[in-house]
């Protein structure tokens, strides 16, 4: 066996047990598990077969690490080619964010007006994946047709995107998680797929955005105690509310900064019910690339709401992108997260979300019998 092939089995000696499946699946009956849910899903399934831009320093900056680029990698570095970027970091999608919000926007309006920028760029992209596939090639005319666009979530209904829409893909994580029809979903996605999924249950969810950006804004209304009514909370917007969207590295240390502030009836950025849910209930974190700020400000929010959590235990699933990283940085995220979480019970599985989440729903079943 190689040196890499070895660091690569001890990173994934860390991840979950049986027995902590079975802890997951116990607190799944009672309720009191929490999912929070990355960006990636189900984002990477649509972008999946996206063409990168043909700029040559584009390719250069994505070809010359020893891994495969992210589909936010992607995504960037031809949004950076769009906008001109003019910086070597045009694969980070916060920095590009940051460049063309500063080099567009004056005023609060035209911050609107750049993050709306941004959802017409993912549109135009998915326009440009389905170009490429012959079963709904011939419906992207149309759809160019509409002004305004729909939002993305529309657009993929139209398109039969991503595969979880299809009946032969019983296994997409993020319909398997809304079969869960737990009481409380956690998410830093800004497209409404999960409540969408959870409308496809017969249920009614309460989706709520987090207000991060507003100067004292009014408590949200949470409906408690419903089983017809989960609620999902958009931690870093909504893109039927563009000024929500937490986008550049500027949004994110606004964010944190709001953070960072006692809450209280002024600063509504983790309601109440919420982190007293939080501190009561299980956690799994799904869909993070552990390099991304999503991640870091995610891990920072669950910090923040567990400092005085009662019971419990925290799961993290983080995506494989960087491979190599994963066999080099293994040890060393769990070292890192060790710190921060010394006082929790916690697992860390290093995996694609899809493979997770199909192995949870697979316990689920057999642990109901």
């Amino acid at each position: 066996m190689s040196r890499r092939r070895r660091r690569a089995k001890t990173a994934r000696s860390t991840t979950t047990s049986d027995t902590i499946w079975g802890d997951v699946c116990q607190r799944i009956a009672d309720q009191q598990v929490i999912p929070i849910i990355g960006k990636n899903l189900p984002m990477k399934q649509i972008f999946q077969a996206l063409p990168t831009a043909e700029d040559d320093s584009t390719n250069q900056l994505l070809d010359y690490r020893p891994y495969k680029p992210t589909v936010w990698e992607r995504l960037a570095a031809n949004w950076a080619e769009d906008i001109n970027y003019p910086l070597p970091d045009r694969y980070r999608l916060e920095a590009v964010a940051r460049y063309h919000a500063f080099h567009h926007t004056t005023k609060r309006l035209d911050i609107v007006s750049s993050k709306q920028d941004y959802l017409n760029f993912l549109i135009q992209s998915l326009y440009e994946v389905a170009e490429q596939d012959d079963t709904v090639a011939d419906l992207v005319p149309e759809l160019e047709t509409i002004v305004p666009p729909p939002p993305l979530t529309e657009l993929c209904k139209s398109l039969e995107y991503p595969p979880y829409g299809q009946a032969d893909s019983s296994y997409s994580s993020l319909k398997l998680l809304a079969q869960l029809t737990l009481p409380v979903y956690i998410t830093t996605s800004q497209h409404r797929f999960l409540a969408d999924l959870l409308e496809e249950q017969k249920l009614e969810p309460q989706v709520r955005v987090c207000p991060w950006y507003r100067e004292n804004p009014e408590p949200l209304e949470i409906e408690r105690d419903n089983p017809q009514k989960p609620l999902v909370y958009h931690l870093f917007g909504l893109a039927e509310e563009p000024e929500s969207l937490v986008l550049s590295e500027d949004d994110y240390m606004q964010f944190l900064i709001k953070l960072a502030q006692p809450l209280d009836d002024k600063n509504q950025i983790l309601p109440p019910d919420i982190v007293g849910r939080m501190a009561e209930s299980s956690l799994m974190m799904i869909g993070y690339e552990l390099y991304d700020w999503e991640f870091r400000a995610m891990f920072q929010v669950v910090e923040k709401a567990t400092q005085h959590r009662r019971r419990g235990n925290l799961l993290f699933q983080l995506e494989p992108s960087a491979i190599a990283r994963i066999e080099i940085d293994g040890p060393a995220a769990q070292k890192y997260l060790d710190h921060h979480f010394k006082r929790e019970q916690y697992r860390i599985m290093w995996g694609d979300s899809e493979a997770m989440v199909k192995e949870l729903w697979q316990e689920w079943q057999t642990w109901q019998g």
